[in-house]
Order: structure tokens, then sequence, then C-alpha cells
């Protein structure tokens, strides 16, 4: 293995001119040993940037990958998608002019375009297709050339590559999340750039992910990158694994934020039964704001007694509950906010399946423009809700064994109010 290491190594550099350095040969030796020679089959390498150390782990990985089982692939995990887009377009095509095998880049879904939403978006556009001054056009046209070029394969749909620039807040607008998207029922499923390369991922030999990804395909066993039985992982930059644990595993929700979007749904639900089309809507407004006011109610007296707890520490201050066990007190008013939250959250759920049965074009209770308008305020209450209620019934729920650890942040705003996570 050593021997084609080093012949690929010596190809990719002859291939771009370059000289050989003897501390990547050095370091093709190090990781050659430990995966071969040693049981852990595990090697941790520290050097400089510009050192090459992302050729001489590509090359030993590639030759490693010869030798196992041909359903084997190499995962390489990087800390941003800036790192898996320097991959894709440096290093990966780079070594592929002299060795043959695949390679695909694995992102989250909202990391690119929806084709469902750019389609709906694109034909509010009455003007044409692109021209010399596209960066100036309204977005509804910008999207119809985005669309041209998805359409015409000039655009994989990758966001993140987009050939036509668009901000975060029209981002989203034309993508969707898990919760958002209608799978096989969609019209475009198809031509869904999120679902068409994500085909090529469980067969390309080298997968380029990041952290989030890879962490939530584990933590949600969704499945989606290569089995981890069948795996070659390579962490690049690995200092940054431990903190990128935290933030996918852990569960948080800003209690002041929530509050908030309690209002918010009031007035979507408010908008949505104004404009139902049948005789009458399958939502009982006055119940929906009742339970949505006490869950308001129930949430401003947890954060009253939250705002009491011991907070050490600049901003955020922290105050870590000792051994995990939240105060009877507390847990009582979660308790209830979870009762409360839960029957709520589904008429939510409901109400964005009427949204993905009218955007597929199955009924039409709802003005399709008003379902493409409101959709992303939709997906944002979801989203709030649902983390919400994740950490509101986990806190009530007795566990004394003091494995889980639970902590409140209080960051001051600029208002002089606090915000609670």
């Amino acid at each position: 293995m050593k021997v084609q290491a080093e012949s690929l190594y010596q190809a990719w550099l002859k291939n771009q001119g370059y000289q050989s350095r003897p501390q990547q040969l050095q370091m093709i030796d190090t990781l050659v040993d430990a995966l071969v020679h040693r049981n852990s089959r595990q090697a941790l390498i520290e050097a400089g940037t510009g050192t090459g150390k992302t050729i001489v782990y590509l090359v030993v990985a590639l030759s490693l990958l010869r030798s196992l089982d041909d359903e084997m692939s190499v995962v390489v995990v990087t800390n941003t998608v800036a790192l898996q887009d320097q991959l894709m377009h440096s290093e990966l095509p780079q070594l592929a002019e002299v060795v043959n095998y695949t390679y695909s880049a694995a992102k989250g879904r909202q990391r690119y375009v929806c084709t469902q939403r750019l389609d709906a978006t694109a034909h509010h556009s009455d003007l044409g297709l692109r021209d010399d001054t596209q960066e100036r056009l309204p977005f509804e046209s910008r999207c119809n050339s985005a669309l041209e070029d998805l359409r015409t394969g000039r655009w994989n749909g990758d966001l993140d590559n987009a050939p036509i620039p668009f901000d975060n807040a029209e981002r989203t607008k034309i993508t969707t999340n898990a919760r958002g998207c209608s799978n096989q029922k969609c019209k475009f499923i198809a031509d869904c750039p999120y679902y068409r390369t994500r085909e090529t991922w469980k067969v390309s030999d080298i997968v380029v992910t990041n952290y989030d990804l890879l962490l939530l395909d584990l933590k949600e066993e969704i499945g989606i990158l290569p089995a981890p039985s069948k795996s070659i992982y390579i962490f690049d930059e690995a200092h940054n694994l431990i903190n990128k644990f935290m933030r996918v595993y852990q569960q948080s929700a800003g209690l002041f934020a929530f509050i908030d979007e309690c209002k918010n749904l009031v007035s979507l639900f408010t908008k949505a039964i104004r404009n139902w089309r049948t005789d009458q809507s399958p939502f009982n407004l006055e119940l929906l704001t009742r339970e949505l006011e006490a869950v308001a109610n129930l949430t401003k007296q947890a954060c009253q007694l939250l705002l009491q707890m011991d907070y050490k520490g600049n901003e955020p201050a922290t105050h870590r509950v000792p051994y995990g066990v939240v105060p009877d007190p507390i847990k009582d008013k979660l308790q209830f906010i979870t009762n409360y939250l839960t029957a709520t959250f589904t008429k939510v759920l409901q109400l964005n399946d009427q949204f993905k049965e009218v955007a597929n074009g199955e009924h039409n209770v709802l003005p399709y423009e008003f379902v493409q308008e409101n959709q992303p305020a939709l997906d944002e209450c979801m989203e709030v809700c649902s983390a919400t209620l994740n950490v509101v019934n986990d806190w009530w729920r007795s566990d004394e064994s003091g494995l889980v650890a639970r902590w409140v942040e209080k960051r001051s705003l600029p208002d002089g109010n606090h915000e609670l996570r």
C-alpha cells in the first residue's frame, strides 16, 4: 500500500509540475503505518497550513480503498462548507487527472434550491431570461434565470455555487427543510437537486461532507451517508469536532423568542382562516388563540423563575443546573407548557400538510400565492415550536441519574430585557 500511495503522490506531483517534499512523504509513511500495521487503524496528523496535508490523506485513503471491499467509501469531513467546495474544485479534480475515481459533495438540504419553490417564484416574473444586468434584476427574474440554468444542466442546484446571486433572505424563499419537503409527492421530485445529488453519496469513492451533516446523520439515524462500517473517515481540522458535537447533540430553545413566535402563529392562522376557500376551516381560531395565550403566559412565568437563578460569567451568563435535576416549580410550569404546546403543534403540522397539498396541486383550499408567500414564515414557526417542545419536554421529566447536563444562558438585550436559552 505504501508503494501505491507514493506512486499516486508522485503522479500527482508530475501532473501539477510540483517538486516532492520530504514532509509530505513522511506523513504518507506515518499514515500507512497507522492504517496497515496498527490494530487501532487511527492516525492523527498535525501540520501547518500549506504543508500538503490534504493531498497526503487523499492519496493514502484512495490507496487503502483500492485494497479493501469494493463497497467501502472514503468520507472526508470538513469544518465548513467553504472547505468542502475547496476540495471539490481543487485537490479532488487534480487527483482525478491521474487516477480514476468518483467523488461528490454532501451538504444539508437547505444548501440546495427547492425546484418547486423556485418554479413558483419564477412564474411570478413576466421579464425575460438572463441579460448582462442579472445582478440588478428583480428576485423573480433571477429565479427565472436560475430555473433555466437548472433545466439545461448548467447548474446542479447547489446554492453555494449558484451562477446567480441570492442573499440569505431570498434563499429562505427558494429552499425547504425536511418538514416542508413533499418528498415523493412533489411533482418536481425527479428534478430535485437535493435528492438527485444524494443518490451519488453512497456510490462515490470519496464523499466530502461537513461535521454538521455527518453528526446529524448519525444522531437521527437517517442513513443518507455511507454506513460507518463501510467508511474510511478523514476528519479535517479535527480540533473542531468537540464543539460541533456539542452543537448538534444539544437541544436548545430561546424562550422569549418563542413567546414572540406564539404571536406570529396566531397571526398566521388568522390569515389562513380568512383565506380558506371552503365553507369552513378545520381550525378553531378561538381555541388556538386560547392555547397559544396559555403557552405564552406559562412561558413568561417559567422565565421569571429561571431569571432568579444564580448566573455566572459574562455575556451570555450561564446557570448550570446542579446534577441536571430541574427544581420542581420550574418543572411544573414546563409540563403544562408541554401539554398545551403538543396540542397546538399538531395543528401547526396539519396546516403545513395543507400548504404542501396546495403547493403540489392536490387541493385548492388556500390560494396558491398565499401558500408561497407564507410558507417561509410557517417553516420558521415549526422550527421554533419543535425546538421549544423538545427542550421543555426533556426538562420537566424526572432524571435523577445526573447524566444529563442542563443549563440556562441569559443574554442582555439592547432594550434592557433578557433572552433565555
